[in-house]
Parts: C-alpha cells; structure tokens; sequence
C-alpha cells in the first residue's frame, strides 16, 4: 500500500488565520526542503516517538524521604544534541505517514504521521535515538512545530480528496506548556477552527499520566478549540479511562499482542479481549497497532477489533516532496 498525496497548493491559500505569521514567530522559516531530503527511501519503521526514560522509576528514586524525592536527571549526550540541532536547521526533517486500516476490509481510515531526521550523511535517526535527547535539550518542541506545520498542509491535500481524513499527529508532553510554542500555536488553531476535525493530537499512556495543572490546562484549551485526542503506548489498562474520555480523549492504542495475549499487560480485572469494549462504553475506539503478521490478524478478527495499524499494511512512507513544497525550514535557536 503506497499512500500518494494529493496534488499541491499553497499552504496561504486556506484557512482565516495567517500560517505565514504563525510559523515566522515560532519557530518554522526558511527555504522549501530539497527533493532529495524528502523522497529519499523510507528507512526500516522504529518504535514512534519514544521519549524514553525522561522520567526515572520510582525503583530508581534515591532518597528515603518523601520530601527529598528527585527524579534522576539522564545525562545530556550532547554528540546527539549537535545532531538534533544541525538536522533542523539544515532542514533534514521528514515527514512520514502510516496509514490506519479497517478490518476485515483494509481500507485505510486514517493516517498517523511521523517526524524523521537525518544527519549529513542521509542516515536516519531513530526517533528512540533522538526524541529522548530532543526533550532533554529542549528542541522538542520546534520538532513538534514542524510537524504540525507540514501535518496542517498535508490534511488539507488529504481533505481535498477524502472530507473524512482525519490525521494522528504526536506531540510532546512538553510541548503543551513550551511557551514559545504553544500560545502561538493555540492562536492559529482557534482561527482555523476546521483543522479541529482533521487533526488527532496523540499523547503516550506515560506522558498522559504525568500531566499536571499546567498541561491539563492546555489540553482543555486545545479542546474547548473542538480538538480530540488520543492516547498510545498503553500497556496499563486499569487506568481510568472514563476521565480521559470526558477530557477529550477518543481513542486510545493498544499493541496487538497485548490484546491477544503474546505480551502481558497490566490489566486488573479486565480482559484484554474486553479492553475495546471498555473503551467503547465510554466514547473511545480501541486502535490496535504493531500488527506485524497474517496470524496476527487472524487473531484480532477473532476480538472483533476493527481498527488496525501496522507494517503488515503499510510502513510510515516519506511524504512526496512537492506536498511540502513552501514547508518551510525551523528557525536557528541560540538555545541547545
């Protein structure tokens, strides 16, 4: 399955609120990518933005008084920092898409979309090797930025032939409360209130459970805007769910072999066969991912699941260059 986009426009030509203004103040500008950054072939699929181990274990955690605990501090690599840091501002950023499909039909319902960097030599970076320095240095969130900038152009090429896409994009726990990102980014959504039902913003079980008063907060803003969102990675299914739902959550991903039992999961008193059905009592979708085989499939038939993402359909495929031709460069920060 190769996902061909839709033929390009201009990115200005849409919308009520000026992209332009939105990417010069934070943190996208720049000349167009070559058309060889963009097409080059698509590198063997890494687990997706996994942040690592930002935040240490409780295991991990030294001291004996409650009130003296602090989480270990990773180490900075900072050979990973330079790299990060010369990707975005030579532009060496792709964005990928991986389809969400039907089942039993295979048709594609959604797609999710990945960053992918590249360092000089055009090796790519696997996000489980610059994501979690990305945060630690604080460039996550111009990652985020670009993405979301060349998400919004893609879904308007996507909408252009299909009314009901709808695009997953991930984003950082971090960014929700980066104030050179977020403010800028929550004014251009509240004018372009349509993006709202095209767009998914989808967060880690981990990063969902970190949330605190300040990202709680910019997650109502973004849905008070109409956006819903999505939660991945979850491997703790006793979580509470019900409140995630009245938070604007609408689906939540589960690894297909948690479901049918080849991995095990926290799972209390409920069944992994019937996590689809608890998440559809309270508004949600049960998405499974990380389908790899035929067996698999023949598996999640049997739980009746009727979303499925994975290689077996299709891997994250670059983006055709002329989509994100205007896509612009991230800005040079004196920070990092």
């Amino acid at each position: 399955m190769t996902w061909q986009a839709p033929a390009p426009q201009s990115p200005e030509t849409h919308g009520h609120g000026n992209m332009a203004e939105w990417d010069r103040r934070y943190g996208v500008h720049g000349e167009s990518p070559r058309e060889e950054d963009a097409m080059v072939p698509a590198p063997r699929p890494e687990p997706a933005f996994d942040f690592g181990d930002e935040v240490t274990s409780q295991a991990d955690i030294q001291a004996k008084d409650v009130k003296a605990v602090q989480p270990q501090r990773p180490q900075p690599n900072m050979a990973m920092r330079e790299l990060i840091t010369s990707a975005l501002n030579a532009n060496r950023v792709e964005l990928h898409l991986q389809p969400i499909v039907t089942l039993p039909q295979r048709q594609v319902k959604y797609y999710e979309a990945f960053t992918r960097l590249r360092d000089a030599e055009g090796n790519a970076i696997a996000a489980t090797a610059f994501l979690p320095e990305a945060v630690l240095s604080g460039q996550i969130a111009r990652i985020d930025n670009l993405l979301l900038f060349r998400a919004v152009q893609v879904i308007r090429r996507l909408t252009s032939r299909n009314r009901n896409a709808v695009l997953f994009c991930n984003i950082s726990l971090v960014s929700l409360v980066d104030e050179t990102f977020f403010p800028g980014f929550l004014e251009f959504v509240k004018s372009n209130r349509d993006f709202a039902d095209v767009l998914v913003f989808e967060f880690s079980q981990s990063d969902v459970a970190e949330m605190g008063a300040m990202e709680l907060e910019s997650l109502n803003a973004l849905y008070d805007v109409g956006f819903r969102f999505s939660i991945d990675r979850i491997n703790d299914m006793k979580m509470d769910f019900n409140s995630l739902a009245g938070r604007g959550f609408k689906y939540g991903k589960l690894h297909a072999d948690y479901l049918i039992g080849r991995r095990e999961a926290k799972h209390g008193h409920i069944h992994p066969s019937d996590f689809g059905d608890l998440l559809h009592r309270y508004g949600m979708e049960l998405i499974t991912d990380h389908v790899e085989t035929e067996s698999q499939v023949l598996e999640l038939l049997d739980y009746d699941v009727k979303l499925a993402q994975g290689n077996l359909f299709s891997p994250p495929r670059p983006v055709r260059a002329e989509v994100l031709q205007g896509a612009p460069a991230p800005r040079k920060s004196a920070a990092g």
